[in-house]
């Protein structure tokens, strides 16, 4: 045989055919019906398989005798495998024998998706009729196992289930839903990556009869998570007996992994909140504006700052909780009692990027790809509004964040610079930004600011627990007559974000927390 002539045609997303085609002897031989010149065997074996790789059923159908039940048999096919490319190679073509008959081999590839590949070699009938050559059609031209009445199908073989597994490699208790749920996404995207698959043939009723080809499902390693039990326990106790839908999120800040992440039963009819949630931070928020003040030199801890029971930003009325005064006091008192009245003004000093750069800095605003789960930490907009910065400053105006966001923001400032979040061990996040670390002084100080918050100001509660350090925040929401409860901090390495929705104190967040803390120790 002499060189072989190589044909190609797309269609959709449909590859290409290959047809190899003898260019010497009788494979070229052409008739005559009518006066007119038709294809010899070989170029009907080549319109059929060009058509079949296309995915052109009715162009394959006409080419063989019988196109109707061709026609039939080749969509049934493509319904059940769903191709995304076939290939098809044109081997030999026979020379015709006296009774216009003839035959060809070919060479298929069937892409299924998902890395599945099915290859082998078939062959067909040719027989010249008063159309010219045509295929003669049977089932077994479309793969030679394939008898009457069959057809093909495939079969999807899952891999048995991975197990969620604790930091410890314990299975995660069943009552841990919001971990168990947003790690089953990724178990169920690694499952469908290791399942088995096999090409058979069936009956008319359904039933298999011969495998064709195929893998089995390969094992699926345990999702191992970041959760430590003990830790993950005694965050579900804290939150467990709580009448509102209440959410903590505990993480290392040396490492940034998620050491426990807690819904109790209303929180969990709401969805993954602790992760994704948007919230108002309410005055937790006064950490972001702190650091801003300190890192653009507007003011230091000590710096003397009216702390009024109201005061205006542009004829806007900014209250304290109950209107409290405590006259003029240092920032890092002011920021003790969370005075509204301070931080508000002091934002609204600052420039219009100021508090989103610096929530940056603690994590709020940064996007995550963490394995796992899907995550929101929040963030602010920019603004030339004062007053807007000024509502920002103490967390009642346009920011918003996430339980995730506020405990990575507490883990930042516990370890100095933003750690990546992980749920999968080994697998931390990636982040959409490298924001500049926060400087060290202004980190020191703010540190020494939330430890005062409990020492005596608004968490005084939690004060009998050595070293715990936070900010206590209350967050008007809807028509502002109901607030949400939340108390973010860190003890050693350990920080923590507890929110009680509709709680209307953070008084119930800082006992949540302090019930949470007494459990560890």
């Amino acid at each position: 045989m002499a060189r072989g002539h190589l044909a190609r045609r797309h269609l959709g997303t449909v590859a290409a055919l290959v047809v190899a085609v003898p260019l010497a002897g009788c494979g070229l031989f052409q008739s005559k019906v009518a006066g007119v010149a038709k294809p010899g065997p070989a170029g009907a074996a080549r319109t059929f398989l060009t058509a079949l790789a296309a995915g052109d059923t009715a162009g394959a159908a006409q080419a063989t005798d019988d196109p109707a039940n061709a026609k039939g048999l080749l969509d049934r096919t493509r319904d059940a495998l769903k191709p995304v490319a076939v290939t098809a190679t044109l081997g030999n073509v026979n020379d015709p024998d006296p009774g216009g008959s003839a035959n060809a081999t070919y060479q298929a590839s069937w892409d299924l998706g998902k890395g599945r590949t099915w290859s082998y070699q078939g062959g067909f009938d040719l027989r010249r009729n008063a159309e010219g050559w045509k295929v003669h059609w049977a089932p077994s031209v479309l793969h030679p196992k394939l008898g009457a009445q069959q057809s093909l199908a495939l079969r999807v073989q899952p891999p048995a289930p991975a197990p969620v597994l604790d930091a410890n490699g314990a299975p995660l208790p069943p009552s841990d839903t919001v971990v168990a749920s947003a790690v089953g996404k990724a178990v169920d995207d690694q499952m469908a990556a290791k399942a088995g698959w096999r090409v058979v043939t069936v009956n008319a009723a359904g039933g298999e009869v011969d495998q064709l080809a195929g893998k089995p499902p390969a094992p699926v390693q345990p999702a191992t998570t970041t959760i430590a039990p003990n830790v993950q326990a005694a965050a579900e106790a804290a939150v467990g007996p709580v009448p509102q839908p209440a959410v903590l999120v505990a993480m290392r800040p040396s490492t940034g992994e998620l050491l426990a992440v807690a819904q109790n039963p209303p929180a969990d009819a709401q969805g993954p909140i602790a992760f994704s949630g948007r919230f108002p931070p309410g005055s937790t928020f006064k950490i972001v504006t702190a650091v801003a003040a300190l890192e653009s030199g507007k003011a230091t801890a000590d710096t003397p700052e009216p702390c009024p029971g109201t005061t205006q930003v542009n004829g806007h009325e900014i209250p304290n909780e109950d209107k409290f005064d405590k006259g003029v006091i240092p920032l890092h008192a002011a920021f003790a009692f969370s005075c509204n009245t301070t931080f508000g003004p002091l934002a609204a000093q600052l420039p219009a990027d100021a508090l989103p750069n610096t929530a940056k800095q603690l994590g709020i605003g940064v996007d995550f790809d963490m394995p796992g789960a899907t995550t929101l930490t929040g963030g602010v907009p920019p603004t030339n509004d004062s007053t807007e910065r000024a509502m920002d400053g103490f967390g009642q105006g346009k920011d918003i964040v996430s339980p995730f966001g506020m405990a990575l923001a507490a883990a930042t400032v516990a370890n100095g610079t933003m750690p990546m979040p992980s749920l999968l061990r080994g697998q931390p996040a990636k982040a959409d930004a490298n924001p500049p670390p926060v400087p060290q002084p202004v980190v020191d100080a703010v540190r020494q600011m939330m430890r005062e918050v409990v020492a005596y100001g608004t968490a005084t509660h939690v004060k009998d627990i050595p070293g715990v350090a936070g900010k206590t925040g209350t967050a008007q929401f809807g028509d502002g007559v109901h607030s949400h409860g939340w108390f973010v901090g860190f003890r050693g390495d350990l920080a923590f974000a507890v929110l009680l929705l509709g709680a209307d104190s953070s008084t119930p967040a800082v006992d949540v927390t302090g019930a949470f803390l007494r459990a560890l120790h």
